[in-house]
């Protein structure tokens, strides 16, 4: 395909840090399906760099961006979970961990954070622009034996839908409809109204996630989960809108909804 560089200096220099720092075996690439790892992909073309793009199946991505990573990059390779020497999914995990939450991120860990083997270079989307605790991020670091390239962090959102637009690079429906971040259903970092969002959106993801801390409870009667709730129904409605069931009932959820600040988002 023809890109488009005409007065794009910062695609330069996202291509130059590639080039800088390029591995004799190549990058892994953490692809997401995002609108960032899309430009990262295309930026990895670009520069001409030797990569192998890499994607992290959390077993809660939205259908519509797994959907669109099979459809539109079929040579990224899927990495499926592991707990323990045995494939996994989020929800077995919930049955033996619990519902994930902003100070406990199991998740993260388990499902997402395992890009690359020790001593190789990952290709990251990060960028400061979206959120405070991503400020200051290096564009190249290493931490627990890898490295981490990030080649768009300095990036502004215009600076990536201007890329992807200027050079009709395809990208997940989800954005059309509202989402400005792509990520688990049901994300704890996410802001509250996303997860009220999704929890409406996808009930049978909802569904299985109740099924699974019905099972976490089944060996924990002493659990703190109660006390968000006496059954897993209740439990994982607190868990999304952080307020007893009882209290919701009734409501107008537009109006629930358009009373949240989404500036929550801690991810």
């Amino acid at each position: 395909m023809q890109y488009n560089l005409s007065e794009q200096s910062y695609v330069e220099v996202a291509i130059q840090r590639l080039k800088d720092h390029e591995p004799p075996e190549g990058y892994h690439l953490a692809f997401s399906g995002g609108k960032d790892s899309i430009c990262c992909y295309h930026l990895c073309v670009l520069s001409g760099v030797k990569f192998t793009p890499r994607y992290s199946m959390t077993t809660i991505d939205p259908v519509e961006v797994t959907r669109f990573i099979r459809e539109e990059y079929p040579n990224v390779i899927w990495d499926k979970p592991h707990y323990k020497g045995h494939r996994t999914n989020f929800y077995e995990l919930v049955s033996i961990k619990g519902l994930p939450n902003r100070q406990v991120r199991w998740c993260c860990d388990a499902l997402k954070e395992t890009n690359g083997d020790k001593g190789s270079t990952v290709v990251l989307g990060v960028r400061w622009a979206e959120s405070a605790k991503r400020e200051g991020r290096p564009v190249y670091g290493s931490h627990r034996g890898k490295h981490f390239l990030n080649p768009i962090v300095d990036w502004s959102d215009n600076d990536v839908w201007n890329f992807i637009h200027s050079n009709n690079l395809a990208y997940p429906s989800v954005y059309d409809t509202g989402s400005k971040r792509v990520g688990c259903i049901l994300c704890p970092l996410a802001c509250r109204k996303k997860r009220i969002v999704d929890y409406l959106k996808y009930p049978a993801h909802v569904a299985a996630i109740e099924k699974a801390v019905t099972k976490f409870l089944e060996n924990r009667p002493d659990s703190s989960l109660y006390t968000w709730g006496s059954n897993a129904h209740e439990i994982v409605y607190y868990w999304v809108y952080e307020s007893p069931i009882e209290s919701g009932k009734g409501a107008c959820m537009q109006h629930i909804l358009s009373n949240i600040d989404e500036s929550e988002d801690t991810s």
